[in-house]
Order: structure tokens, then C-alpha cells, then sequence
């Protein structure tokens, strides 16, 4: 074979270096996608391959491999975008910051005067098989990647070492549960509420879904009553049940608080969506807002696991100690620092410092000499100081989502009012 010419060279080169890897193919479509993910795990092992070298990414397994997430996360960025775009999903980009930013604008923006708190009974162990087989053939024609999705569900769980069998629902921990969740519930319940709430509302409905967690908000409760008698119809239809005592509707908005002071009762009451409890507020200059707190029975858990750890590094030098507890309080508040929260950050962070401080004195006699003035001292040297991490929830939903018409080339997440969008139908299950 005869050499290249310089120029050819120069070109060849010139081509390698500009090249762009991984440029995304706008000819490509999600179901293009979907094949190419299965082709490459069947003909590379890539699921054996990422198993054999990774082993299991969680200490309990429950089904859930290196090869799993892999795919699952694939999946995920295929198949995402035929969702309705405001029910919030455990999808790449939506966190559930984005879920509770769209809650809470929802009630500050429209007439919300009751608020459904619902929780499905045992979600994963109830999931019928048969539907998550049959919801991805309307964009699945790929009949290996069916195959793959029966292979997961029919995994079973690993606990302990050991092998067990699950009949029924879905491989609970498996990165794919996640996915197949969205998916069940995409068809079970998002198309059929948003489909009620175009069409029969005489109000403003608003709807917001993490996973398994959802929160709908109606400003008549005629509306609330007859959504949640259909829901549990629905739901009976697919193999689902709403828990009983976890599934309430309450009254909760701008005007629960004087109506329910004119008729002599209590305070609103409060509902819970992921990690936060949600209030009825007032600001200093006497406007309606929604307080988000952390549920304290997740601050009580914490601050247990944080006990425990510090005693048993009790005798580990005080760096390594304050680099341990900075790092617990970094992670506590990239989550529950929000607005409004800044006293319940603090206090969190002051019993942080108490039980370092016990832990401390424990170590031997002369740690019982430990003062509050050296404790401050310390605590100033190694933890970060209690701030507010996230920005308004309302001012993020406008940047994230700037227009509201159902037309938008960026949809907005799910807030309208009732009566017949402008945009697309969507079928009826």
C-alpha cells in the first residue's frame, strides 16, 4: 500500500481532530434509540461485562446491577420526552427540587382551595405485570428490548446473599423500577388526569407527580371528590389501591385558614411531598405563602445516624472528624436549605454540634474539659456555616419554564385552569 501524500495526511488529520464523539443525530428517533441500546448490550455483554467488573453498586442489590443502570439511564434519555412535560418524574434533569418548585407556584398562582394527598398502597409489590410489557410496545417495536423489560421484572431480589423469587410487581431497588414506574403511571394516571382536568374541571386543577408521590390541587371540591372516586376506579383497573390512611383531602390555600376560623376549627392542616412539610403561611407584609419545613421524622432519623457515627469515630483526630460532620451538613442542606427553611437549617446544624460535643467529652477525662467557648471555636474551623442554598421556587419555575401558553415551545409543568387547551387532545384510557 503506497503512503498518503502530505496533504492527504494534513486532511486526515485536520478531520480527527475536529471530529466530533458522541454529536447528538438528529435523525435519529427515541425508538432508533431504543434498538441501538439493546443491539450494543446483546452483541458487546455490555450488562455482563459491567456486572463481572463493577459487581453491585448498592450494599443490598434487590436486583439491581452495573448493566441495569446502564441501560435504564439510556432508556430514560430515549424515552423521556413522550411524557406530559409537567408531571415531574424521576428522569435525567428533573429533580425533585423541579416538583416542588412547580407545587408551590401552582398554589400561589392559581385558585387552589384543596389539596388531594395521595399515596399509592405498596406500589411496587402491586404492579401488575402484564401492563409495564404492554404500555412500551405504542413506541417500541424492538422486540428484544420487550424481551429485556420481562427479564426485569421476572430477576427477582438478592438480600443477604441470597436469591429469592418475586412473583408479582417489580424488582424493588432495580434501576429499571424507577423507569417502569414512570412509565405505568404515564399511562395509568397522568393521561387520564390531565385528560379529566382539560375537559371536566369547573375550576383550576393543578397536578404534580414525583415517582410514586403526587399532589393534586382543585379550587372547588365537588371537582376533588369526583377526581378521587374516579381515581380509585382507575386505579382498581390496573392492579393499584390508594392506602387508605395515607390518602386525604384537605383544605389548604390562600383562604383555608379564615374559612376554617369562621367555622371554628383549627389551623389548615399540613401535607407532606418529597422531604418537606408544606404549611399555610403568611409573609411580614400579610400575603399568603406556602412554608416548606423538613419533616422532622427524617430530622430525628438523621440526627440518630449522625449520633451513632460520631461516637464511633470518637477517637479519630478532630480534621478528620470535622471534614466527616462538613460534609454531612453540605449534603443536608443542598437539599432542605430552601427559603423559608433557614431556622430549621440552623437548629439542625446546632445538634450537629451538640452531639460532636458529647462525643468529644466521652473520649477520656480530659475531654469532660471541653468548654462551650473551645466547642464554638471548633465548629467555626470545621462546619460551614447554616445559608440558604436554593433560589425562590417561584423565580427558578419562571426561568426554568417562561411562558405559560399549552402552545409553548417549553411547556410549562402542568398548571392550567380548567377547560379545553388550545393544544393537543390526549387520548382516553
Amino acid at each position: 500500500m503506497l503512503p498518503l501524500p502530505d496533504t492527504r495526511i494534513r486532511g486526515e488529520r485536520r478531520k480527527r481532530r475536529h471530529a466530533r464523539v458522541g454529536a447528538p443525530d438528529r435523525a435519529l428517533t427515541a425508538n432508533t434509540g431504543m434498538a441501538a441500546v439493546s443491539e450494543l448490550c446483546d452483541r458487546l455483554g455490555v450488562t455482563t461485562a459491567l456486572d463481572a467488573a463493577v459487581g453491585p453498586i448498592k450494599q443490598r442489590d434487590r436486583g439491581c446491577s452495573a448493566g441495569q443502570l446502564l441501560t435504564g439511564i439510556a432508556a430514560g434519555q430515549l424515552a423521556g420526552e413522550d411524557f406530559l412535560a409537567g408531571l415531574d418524574r424521576r428522569d435525567p434533569g428533573r429533580g425533585p427540587h423541579q416538583a416542588l418548585d412547580a407545587l408551590r407556584a401552582g398554589i400561589m398562582r392559581k385558585r387552589v382551595n384543596w389539596v388531594l394527598d395521595a399515596d399509592i398502597r405498596d406500589f411496587s409489590g402491586s404492579l401488575d405485570r402484564g401492563w409495564p410489557e404492554k404500555f412500551p410496545r405504542h413506541r417500541i417495536a424492538d422486540g428484544r428490548v420487550l424481551r429485556l423489560i420481562g427479564k426485569w421484572l421476572a430477576a427477582g431480589v438478592i438480600e443477604d446473599g441470597k436469591w429469592a423469587e418475586t412473583r408479582t410487581g417489580s424488582p424493588q431497588g432495580a434501576s429499571v423500577s424507577p423507569l417502569l414506574a414512570s412509565v405505568y403511571l404515564h399511562y395509568v394516571f397522568d393521561l387520564r388526569a390531565d385528560w379529566r382536568r382539560s375537559r371536566s374541571a369547573h375550576g383550576d386543577v393543578i397536578i404534580v407527580r414525583r415517582a410514586d408521590d403526587f399532589i393534586v390541587g382543585f379550587e372547588h371540591k365537588d371537582d376533588a371528590g369526583q377526581f378521587l372516586e374516579e381515581l380509585r376506579g382507575r386505579f382498581a383497573k390496573f392492579g393499584l389501591e390508594l392506602h387508605p390512611g395515607k390518602t386525604r383531602l384537605i383544605e389548604f390555600g390562600r383562604h383555608a385558614a379564615r374559612n376554617r376560623a369562621a367555622r371554628g376549627e383549627r389551623r389548615p392542616e399540613t401535607f407532606g411531598f418529597p422531604g418537606f412539610t408544606h404549611l399555610c403561611a403568611r409573609s411580614k407584609n400579610g400575603r399568603f405563602r406556602v412554608r416548606r419545613i423538613t419533616i422532622s421524622k427524617r430530622v430525628r432519623a438523621r440526627l440518630a445516624e449522625v449520633k451513632t457515627e460520631t461516637r464511633r469515630r470518637a477517637h479519630q483526630p478532630l480534621p478528620v472528624q470535622g471534614r466527616w460532620l462538613a460534609s454531612v451538613l453540605r449534603g443536608h442542606m443542598a437539599y432542605y436549605a430552601v427559603p423559608g427553611s433557614a431556622h430549621a437549617v440552623r437548629v439542625f446544624r446546632d445538634q450537629v454540634t451538640r452531639q460532636w460535643l458529647k462525643a468529644l467529652r466521652r473520649r477520656s477525662q480530659k475531654g469532660r474539659a471541653l468548654t462551650r467557648a473551645r466547642m464554638d471555636r471548633i465548629q467555626k474551623r470545621w462546619l460551614p456555616p447554616a445559608r440558604t442554598m436554593h433560589p425562590f421556587p417561584e423565580a427558578r419555575f419562571a426561568a426554568i419554564h417562561p411562558r405559560q401558553e399549552p402552545s409553548a415551545v417549553i411547556p410549562h409543568a402542568g398548571i392550567c385552569a380548567g377547560g379545553r387547551p388550545q393544544g393537543r387532545s390526549l387520548p382516553r384510557l
